[in-house]
This record gives structure tokens, sequence and C-alpha cells, in this order.
């Protein structure tokens, strides 16, 4: 008898766990995981460009003043 109550107990709280959560079908989870990562890359990119673009200056104007 003590075996069914316990596993009548156990049975109401898996229950009540899994009927806890609400989740609303109408919104597609946001993919959050990798933001910042993602973030960091463009911002990494954007610094690469502005350095590749001071360097080329450079190099253009070393051409000049050693011809």
């Amino acid at each position: 008898m003590k075996s069914i109550s316990t596993m009548i107990v156990l049975l109401a709280a898996m229950v009540a766990v899994g009927c806890d959560k609400e989740e609303n079908p109408t919104k597609p989870p946001q993919p959050t995981v990798f933001k910042k990562q993602q973030e960091a890359l463009e911002k990494a990119k954007q610094v690469e460009g502005v350095i590749q673009d001071a360097d080329d200056k450079k190099r253009a104007l070393i051409d000049e003043q050693s011809e």
C-alpha cells in the first residue's frame, strides 16, 4: 500500500512539473547562444577593414615618396 501511494505522489509531481511551463507557439525562439560572439566577429571585421585601408594609404605614400 505504501509503494502505491508513493507512486501516485511521484506521478502527480511529474505531471505538475511537466505542466509548469507555458510555451508561446506563436513566437519562434530567438537564437541568442552565439549572439555576443557574432557581434565581436563583426566588430573585428570592421576594425580589420580600417587597418587595411590605413595600410594601403601608407604604402601608397611610401611608393610616391620613393619615386
